[in-house]
């Protein structure tokens, strides 16, 4: 078995680097696999919004993740959430245009496997639902230390300092 920092230096995971300022501090940790790194590579750069947004949907990313890291509010629901079914404890980071799928290794730390854009998840009725099952693979495979995850759907229980929307 082995920890985070352990598959990280494996190569199994990849710590998002939000390329913080002097006075910025990382508070929270976003871990990637492969797949969602070439992504993140690969298509996300060449991505438009389809949410008529100015912001492509890579710099929407690029600022919740930095705001992920750093450790600032995040809203409930409408930056993350947990997915059906709950019981599975798969968790959604989201912009406008993009979501991420993941978990949560423990309070603060997001392991992302892989991510879609929302307009695709609204147009293929039961393709969240093949995410949450990738997901699942991945984490149940992964040679990780017991526990893996952090069970159930209650926020306070893996992000800091949120809030829930119009609070």
């Amino acid at each position: 078995m082995a920890t985070i920092l352990e598959l990280e230096a494996n190569g199994v995971l990849t710590r998002y680097d939000a390329r913080l300022k002097r006075h910025e501090f990382e508070d929270r940790r976003f871990y990637a696999t492969e797949r969602l790194v070439k992504w993140f590579a690969g298509d996300l750069p060449s991505l438009g919004s389809t949410w008529k947004r100015e912001e492509t949907p890579e710099t929407q990313l690029a600022y919740l993740l930095k705001k992920f890291v750093t450790g600032a509010v995040l809203t409930y629901d409408w930056q993350f959430h947990t997915l059906r079914p709950i019981d599975r404890s798969v968790w959604e980071l989201k912009t406008a245009d993009v979501r991420v799928f993941g978990w949560f290794s423990q309070k603060d730390c997001f392991i992302g496997v892989a991510a879609e854009l929302k307009q695709k998840t609204l147009d293929y009725q039961g393709i969240v639902n093949g995410y949450v099952s990738e997901v699942v693979r991945f984490r149940n495979f992964l040679d990780l230390n017991e526990p893996k995850f952090v069970e159930g759907m209650e926020p306070n229980n893996v992000i800091s300092n949120f809030t829930y929307p119009h609070s």
